[in-house]
Formats: C-alpha cells, structure tokens, sequence
C-alpha cells in the first residue's frame, strides 16, 4: 500500500500538468484562431475598399467620356486623345478605352498596342452584339464578358 502512495502523488501532479497545458494549449489555439479571423477580415475589407474603388474610378472614367460625347461628338472625336490622357491619368491596369459610333470602333487608346481593335463591328460579333445594343438602347454603361480581347 505504501508503495501505491508513493506512485499516487507523482501520477496526480502529472496528470495535474499534463490537464493544465492541454487546457492552456486549447485556449492558445482558440485565440490563434480568433486572431488569425480577425486578420483575415481586415484583409477581404482592405481589398474590397481597394476593388470597390477601382471599379468605381472606371465606371467614373466611362461616364465622364460619355459626358463630354453627349455633350459635344465632334469636339469629343476630334480631342480623344487629349480628353483620354488627361481621364486615365494616374490609373493603372486599364487596357484599352474605345469608341464606337454606331457600334464600330474608331478611337482607342494607346493605338501602338491596340490598332487591331479599330474599325472592329461589335454589333457583327456574336459574342458582343447583345452587350453592345443593350448598351445603344439603354444608353446605360454594360458589363459583359469574359470576352476574348483583340
């Protein structure tokens, strides 16, 4: 019996341990975790503000063209350039801003790199027609795609 006793304590005192880090260890994990979510969530909203705004400076950038056709076609026609330099100053990953009277492309930015693009019929194409008389019709901006770029 004695001998019992001489092993009881011991064994208590680790199994004493042994509960105490495993409980210690849940809870560290449990605030990994927490953090590890709340990172994330800082994350998504960082990106979406960074998303949201950048869709919204293009959706800005198309109307504002729109404005200034509307306003006056020939002066906008004959002025692309200037109006679309000084439009997609300072924003990045924009490829190519085009217009298309009545449907054709005439005037495209950066021309070196997009010049197979002009004279293109989106109301011939298949694959952009619909966009493109949804968009005549409503005179509304329309995102559609994916499409394969020229």
């Amino acid at each position: 019996m004695k001998r019992f006793h001489q092993f009881l304590i011991p064994a208590v005192i680790f199994g004493i341990i042994v509960t105490a880090v495993f409980y210690v260890d849940r809870s560290e994990r449990r605030n990994a975790q927490a953090l590890d979510a709340r990172t994330l969530q800082d994350i998504l909203g960082e990106t979406d503000v960074r998303l949201s705004t950048a869709i919204n400076d293009r959706i800005l950038l198309t109307r504002s063209l729109a404005a200034v056709v509307e306003a006056d076609p020939r002066f906008a026609l004959a002025n692309f350039d200037t109006i679309t330099r000084r439009l997609t100053q300072g924003l990045s990953g924009l490829l190519s801003l085009q217009l298309a009277p009545g449907g054709i492309i005439s005037h495209v930015t950066d021309p070196a790199r997009n010049r197979a693009v002009l004279g293109f019929n989106m109301l011939a194409d298949p694959k952009q027609r619909l966009a493109a008389e949804r968009s005549i019709r409503d005179k509304a901006l329309v995102l559609a795609g994916p499409i394969p770029l020229r």
